[in-house]
């Protein structure tokens, strides 16, 4: 009997499986209305609603609630049992089961009736409602400087543009191992042990430690790298069956119990690591999957469209369930291409105003959450730079392309009714953007001029969060550039698709170029120069403009004024920008302070300022984190003054240069207390390396002011101690607080070197108020006169004591003299007692 009903378990549920699937496109009879918790999460209220005709049929009968794991889907197993059981007095009804919340958030309740031996779902699965009520932090979403951002595996590229945004991309089965291995990592889930790799997981912690020190909002966009698509590991699950090899992305499959469990308990357990706000490695914003509308970013293999949805649904939720509860303001992020409407619905490509729709009304079905949409911004046609001249992006609902000239269109579609989530609009976040710009013309400032009128209307968006450029560095071509385009649409350049500082990894990026009546592409391959620093590292026109289109330079009030991009109203032929910006408002442009500085000589500051805080890493490294290096170690070496002392030691890796790579602290002090900041570095560099450039970056904050980045720049010789000293006293005014401090070192001709690289600190040291010499000068005077008439007075006193006894003595001495003689025979007179 045994034997059998193992046999026929599997064949039951295939028969449920195709059961649900044939009639996918039926009305269920019983609509779940609500699954709402108790205070205390250990119990749920599930209410629903049945059909004046299904009520008519089964009145006073029983009907069931069962509850499902996320791998199950929308299939009933054939094995499960009732969690709670009511009859039906009405055409609503309630039950209530028990619930563990470290097991039972990510589960589905169905309504079922009893079909024969076994039960038969009358509903669909409809997850708790608001999984947010599991977290006990309820802090509001952070306010960051900006809403600019930039993608770079370099930090320093985003600390020294003054970005506050970026995308990382955290790949699961680079974490996740199948089994355990030396150097794994356990953590339990639902009573199953997983491994992680440790040393990719420090890495992790390392990068994203580093972004929330700098204050900069992490998307962290959730994928798998390609690496175990088709192995024989248990890893291979995560993966669509049959996905085509060389996609831009991988998405993640829920269609096995295996892959959605693996996905939950990795899920749950990066939640959990990197969703506290406040922490020192947090992420607020969570991106799940590549391009969900585009084939190649979703290598989901021979499944139908409807099937992929309904499995990207689950593959959202159980994200948002992990990071919600947590904590209550996590977002969610769906990623979509620029395509909106021009693809005729082949197989996988669906256009992204299509997908959305889609997928809204799938959500709805199974409970509603709070999901934003990421969207790819670039024009239609890649090599295009001056983004306001795309004919294909129109203001019109049906234009085939959404792109920084009409994001209007995607903001007025996220408040349709049957596309908002309570009521009220979807935000959206911009988290792919780049315009060409080819080295061959170093002049050209239509980028930049993109860039300020895609920047703004994100800006002043209230629905929009960010606006991030998607590579930091062009990519580099061996041979020749062919000129493939005018200087109207676009740099002497062209297309290649993947660029340096990370635009493969970002949504959107893999559409090169647009289609149907895109601008002509030409034949041959098109390269594109989408950086905002040239290859080499050098900064592009667009980088300058990046920086300070929302700063402004204490010195210099102009800025206020919009000097910094005003050059673009001329290039994109308007006279202001609110005849190209909506809500645009000139005196909420500018959102931090940029002070910039070059370094001063260390003997300007020795004896004419006061020390305020002193470092020498003689009892460790203190708080300090890596920014690019390896890692940090106390290393004792021979000092800047000779004798061994201790310092900081940054490992870089062998054989860079090219990246600006570091170290960096929290400072959490007074913009007064370090009108001057200096110390002793030590680059240990290959001998062929002339010289080395230091950046130095401090960000600071406040209530009262706005944030605020200082950037020093210098050049030192390499393998030899130097003293780098900064005038920042600039951030005393605009800055009430000062937040971190960070250091690193690049080659100074923006090249790698072969050999080793390390990077030490010594004596770090923060100056305040000024110490005048005069004052000192003064000072003394002071001390020695108030000594001179301590003495004085002490001579004086002591002299007229010396008198006055002298006088007493005098007087007695006449008194004497004066007294009548006593007779010799009289007697004296009697003494008292």
């Amino acid at each position: 009997m045994k034997k059998i009903f193992k046999i026929l378990i599997p064949i039951l549920i295939l028969f449920a499986a195709l059961s649900v699937a044939s009639h996918a496109d039926e009305a269920y009879p019983v609509t779940v209305t609500s699954v709402l918790p108790n205070k205390a999460n250990d119990k749920v209220t599930v209410t629903v609603s049945a059909s004046a005709e299904f009520y008519e049929e089964h009145a006073d009968g029983d009907v069931y609630l069962m509850e499902l794991k996320a791998w199950n889907g929308a299939v009933l197993p054939a094995d499960a049992k009732p969690v709670a059981q009511t009859k039906l007095k009405s055409e609503s009804v309630s039950f209530s089961c028990g619930l563990d919340t470290a097991t039972d958030r990510y589960d589905s309740f169905v309504i079922a009736v009893k079909d024969g031996a076994g039960y038969f779902a009358v509903s669909l699965p409809h997850f708790v409602d608001d999984p947010s009520c599991f977290s006990v932090r309820s802090a509001a979403y952070p306010e960051y400087a900006t809403k600019k951002g930039l993608v770079s595996d370099d930090i320093a590229d985003l600390v020294l543009t003054g970005s506050a945004q970026t995308v990382i991309r955290i790949r699961a089965d680079e974490l996740l191992l199948p089994g355990y291995a030396e150097g794994s990592e356990a953590f339990a889930f639902c009573g199953n042990t997983y491994y992680v790799d440790r040393a990719a997981l420090e890495r992790l912690d390392s990068q994203v430690r580093a972004l929330t020190g700098a204050d900069i909002n992490v998307f962290a966009q959730v994928t798998l790298s390609g690496k175990y698509r088709g192995g024989d590991t248990k890893l291979a699950s995560l993966y669509y069956t049959d996905s085509p090899d060389g996609a831009s992305a991988y998405a993640l499959n829920t269609s096995s119990d295996s892959a959605t469990t693996a996905f939950t308990a990795f899920m749950d357990f990066i939640a959990a690591r990197y969703g506290v706000p406040g922490g020192d490695a947090f992420i607020g914003s969570w991106i799940v999957g590549g391009p969900a509308d585009v084939a190649s970013s979703s290598a989901r293999g021979g499944i139908t469209d409807e099937q992929y949805v309904e499995s990207y649904q689950r593959v959202l939720r159980i994200t948002d369930i992990a990071v919600r509860s947590v904590w209550k303001n996590a977002r969610v992020y769906v990623p979509v291409s620029n395509d909106w409407n021009s693809r005729t619905g082949g197989p996988g490509d669906i256009g992204a105003k299509n997908f959305l729709t889609v997928l809204a009304a799938n959500v709805k079905k199974h409970g509603d959450l709070p999901w934003r949409a990421a969207v790819c911004a670039c024009p239609s046609d890649r090599t295009l730079a001056a983004v306001w001249t795309d004919a294909q992006a129109t203001d019109a609902e049906d234009t085939k392309y959404v792109t920084a000239k009409n994001l209007g269109v995607l903001g007025s579609f996220l408040e349709k009714e049957e596309i908002a989530y309570d009521g009220s609009p979807r935000g959206y976040a911009v988290t792919d953007f780049a315009v060409n710009g080819s080295p061959d013309s170093p002049g050209d400032m239509t980028p930049a001029a993109s860039f300020a009128y895609a920047y703004f209307k994100v800006a002043f968006d209230g629905r929009a969060d960010a606006l991030i450029w998607s590579s930091a560095r062009d990519e580099s071509y061996p041979e020749p550039e062919i000129p493939v385009s005018s200087s109207v649409t676009g740099e002497d350049g062209g297309s290649g698709g993947e660029t340096d500082g990370g635009t493969e990894d970002v949504p959107g990026s893999e559409d090169v170029p647009g289609s149907g009546d895109a601008a002509s592409v030409p034949a041959g391959p098109v390269r594109l120069y989408l950086g905002i620093f040239n290859a080499d590292g050098s900064k592009k026109p667009v980088c300058d403009v990046f920086t300070r289109i929302d700063a402004t330079l204490p010195a210099d009030p102009n800025a206020k004024d919009g000097d910094a991009v005003s050059f673009a109203l001329s290039i994109i032929g308007i006279p202001d920008w609110t005849n190209a910006v909506p809500g645009y408002d000139k005196s909420a442009a500018v959102r931090y302070s940029l002070v910039e500085s070059m370094p001063i000589m260390a003997s300007d500051v020795s004896g004419k300022v006061q020390a305020t805080s002193s470092f020498g890493f003689e009892t460790g490294t203190g708080n300090f984190y890596t920014a690019g290096a390896r890692y940090i170690e106390l290393r004792t070496v021979e000092g800047a003054y000779g004798g061994k002392t201790a310092v900081l030691c940054a490992g870089l890796p062998d054989g860079c240069g090219s990246a600006r790579l570091g170290v960096a602290c929290p400072m959490d002090m007074a913009p007064s207390d370090a009108k001057y900041v200096s110390f002793l570095i030590y680059t240990e560099a290959p001998t062929d390396v002339a010289s080395v450039a230091v950046s130095v970056a401090l960000t600071g904050s406040g209530t009262e002011k706005s944030p605020s980045l200082f950037v020093g720049n210098a050049t030192v010789k390499p393998n030899s101690w130097q003293e780098v000293t900064f005038r920042c006293d600039d951030l005393a005014g605009v800055s009430d607080r000062l937040d971190t401090l960070s250091v690193f070192v690049s080659s100074y001709d923006g090249l790698d070197h072969e050999g080793r690289w390390n990077v030490m600190i010594d004596d770090l040291v923060t100056y305040g108020a000024k110490s005048s010499r005069l004052l000192s000068t003064l000072v003394k005077l002071l001390v020695a006169a108030l000594v001179i008439l301590v003495v004085f007075v002490a001579g004086v006193f002591i002299l007229r004591l010396r008198n006055r006894r002298l006088a007493k003595k005098a007087k007695r001495q006449r008194r004497a003299q004066q007294a009548p003689a006593r007779p010799a025979n009289r007697p004296e007179p009697p003494r008292r007692a």
